[in-house]
């Protein structure tokens, strides 16, 4: 013998409001990650800083050494677009992004223009990696609130 299954709808068994249903609804609001990054340039090394911080607030910090000469402001790009890089790799797709320098900055904000052709490329790498995140936003901090980034930097090269 088969057994009867009977279906209601949910429906059914709430109170008859003339076909009106109260639905309590609560919005989430999406913490951004956080990155800071910070870079460190002397004659023998270039040296880069990154801090990312989660929303629930723990901090990963990490230091690397490039290989290569560079000047201040190209090391500035490389310290952002490995940032980047990794918290795409996290798959973060809300950032807030942190810098205790203008020039990058305000290039990305489109305050300032791109004008030196040797880091326009920098420029649109950083550009083509920042419109992979669903929301993003560039901030100049002052120095003291990007210490944490500029140690790691140090921390690199061993001071």
């Amino acid at each position: 013998m088969t057994p009867k299954f009977e279906f209601k709808s949910v429906l059914d068994n709430l109170p008859d409001k003339q076909g009106q249903v109260q639905i309590s609804v609560k919005t989430v609001q999406i913490k951004p990650w956080k990155l800071y990054f910070d870079e460190s340039k002397t004659e023998s090394a270039a040296r880069v800083g990154i801090v990312i911080e989660e929303p629930l607030g723990t901090k990963y910090a990490y230091s690397f050494q490039l290989d290569f000469d560079s000047t201040n402001n190209r090391v500035e790009y490389e310290a952002l677009i490995i940032g980047l890089g990794m918290v795409l790799e996290l798959g973060v797709k809300h950032l807030e992004v942190f810098r205790d320098s203008q020039l990058v900055i305000k290039q990305l904000t489109n305050e300032y223009k791109c004008r030196d052709p040797n880091m326009a490329a920098y420029y649109v790498a950083a550009r083509n990696l920042s419109s992979m995140f669903k929301t993003i936003s560039i901030k100049y901090i002052p120095r003291d609130k990007n210490l944490a980034a500029n140690e790691m930097a140090q921390i690199a090269s061993g001071i």
